[in-house]
């Protein structure tokens, strides 16, 4: 295959060609300062053969400036950037040359914290709405193995000391306000668009996908658990508790939380991104508390109502948290590299028995 050779040849010097042509100055980047030559009298006498001769008036010659001997110390301080450098200190890049810094500044109401690759983005939200819509159809008709019309109630000597202490509460009053209260996490998503404006509705929808993605694969995950463990709710192991709903599949969905994980990845993901937005606002220090004090109510309420074990709430806004943290903090567009990733680079290390690629960097 002697063309592929060839046509792998080429590729490479192309490559090599584009690389070094990266590196050289543009045209309109300043040249590089000279110290201009001290001028001389008229009637001064050159020191040595080699030396310029300066006009009569004292002003210098072109040659004057020309690039210093080799053996003159280089200039001190941080040189002048490049126009390619200069493009990269553009806030909408996140690659920030090394010994340069740009400070984090509020995004302004047009642009959005976060980033989107349709390719990957489209691809994962509908992976995750399928997961998720996708686990409903799985074992809907499996009934509780104890607890139901026809068993005895579940044995409470076989959960642990701390998750026992939700055995025997039953509320339905309770149980009506957590069904109430999880709707609340929704209106977060208005504080985003609030913030941005009606206006500036793209920006709005790319903040939104990022949220809306996080919260399908938080369904996903909540979904294949709770079908996975087939956990009794509290309920079952209180006789003639809520007697309509002991012999439903629903009854064997205890942990985890699912209420509970909507309510943190929606709490999260909003404070989150409020955050990037005004990293400097000292309101993000009363949006993180009051979104997440109204998503620790729905946890509680369920604990009381007997729905969930304090192990299942507490599991939901684990990974509830985790989610909405995790997904925008992916698409995250930073306004400057942290200085524990700047000017990070592998470095292949050749070894007498095998090669190694090692990460280089500034920490």
């Amino acid at each position: 295959m002697k063309w592929m050779r060839w046509a792998l040849a080429v590729a490479v010097a192309a490559v090599a060609v584009a690389a070094h042509a990266r590196e050289l100055p543009f045209a309109d980047d300043p040249p590089p300062e000279a110290a201009p030559a001290t001028p001389q009298p008229a009637d001064a006498t050159p020191q040595s053969a080699d030396a310029t001769p300066q006009p009569a008036d004292g002003t210098p010659s072109d040659s004057a400036t020309a690039t210093p001997p080799p053996d003159t110390p280089p200039p001190t301080g941080t040189p002048p950037l490049t126009r390619h450098q200069r493009e990269e200190l553009d806030p909408k890049h996140t690659v920030i040359p090394p010994g340069h810094h740009v400070p984090d500044e509020p995004f302004t109401h047009d642009e959005s914290p976060y980033t989107l690759r349709l390719d990957v983005d489209i691809a994962a939200a509908v992976l995750g709405g399928a997961l998720w819509g996708g686990t409903n159809f799985i074992g809907n008709t499996a009934l509780p193995y104890c607890g139901t019309a026809t068993t005895p109630a579940c044995d409470p000597n076989q959960v642990n000391a701390f998750d026992r202490l939700a055995i025997g509460h039953t509320s339905q009053s309770a149980r009506t306000a957590a069904n109430i209260i999880s709707f609340i996490p929704t209106v977060y998503v208005g504080i985003d668009m609030f913030d941005v404006g009606l206006r500036n509705w793209k920006t709005y929808l790319t903040d939104l996908w990022v949220v809306v993605e996080a919260m399908a694969w938080n369904g996903a995950l909540q979904d294949i658990v709770r079908r996975a463990v087939r956990r009794p709710r509290p309920f079952l192991y209180t006789p003639g508790a809520y007697p309509d709903d002991r012999n439903a599949s629903e009854a064997t969905l205890s942990f985890y939380s699912g209420h509970t994980s909507f309510a943190f990845t929606l709490a999260v993901a909003s404070s989150y991104t409020f955050t990037l937005r005004h990293p400097h606002s000292k309101w993000k220090w009363v949006v993180w508390p009051a979104l997440m004090a109204v998503a620790s109510i729905e946890p509680f309420l369920r604990v009381y109502s007997g729905d969930h074990f304090p192990t299942d709430v507490i599991t939901g806004a684990v990974v509830g948290s985790a989610c909405g943290l995790l997904f925008p903090a992916l698409h995250r567009r930073l306004k400057s590299a942290p200085k524990v990733v700047t000017g990070m680079r592998l470095v292949p290390i050749v070894g007498p028995d095998q090669t190694v690629l090692a990460v280089a960097g500034r920490f």
